[in-house]
């Protein structure tokens, strides 16, 4: 393994159950505004973009699975857009999804 697990357990199993479409989008609004900040971030809200080379998977899983990953990405300072990542980051990304996903 080349990165570091954040000092907590990087999110938990965990089900939330959204029944309104207005629920849902408050708290993905809410969200939004915890990316890049790991004790906060729910994972309602993607922070991948559309260059992301597992953005199928992630937008698959549950919440918990994206903030784990989330977590972990910015414990280790890799940036959450694929974009600004350097190509060491993209391989420590990936090494990160697959472990994950």
């Amino acid at each position: 393994m080349d990165y570091e697990l954040p000092d907590f357990f990087p999110a938990s199993d965990y089900t939330i159950k959204v029944t309104r479409p207005e629920v849902w989008k408050a708290l993905s609004d809410l969200d939004r505004t915890f990316l890049g900040h790991p004790d906060d971030y729910m994972g309602f809200t993607y922070f991948w973009d559309g260059s992301d080379p597992f953005k199928q998977h992630l937008r698959e899983n549950c919440c918990w699975a994206r903030k784990r990953i989330h977590d972990v990405l910015v414990h280790n300072k890799v940036p959450l857009l694929s974009e600004d990542r350097t190509e060491a980051q993209v391989k420590l990304a990936e090494k990160i999804y697959r472990a994950y996903l």
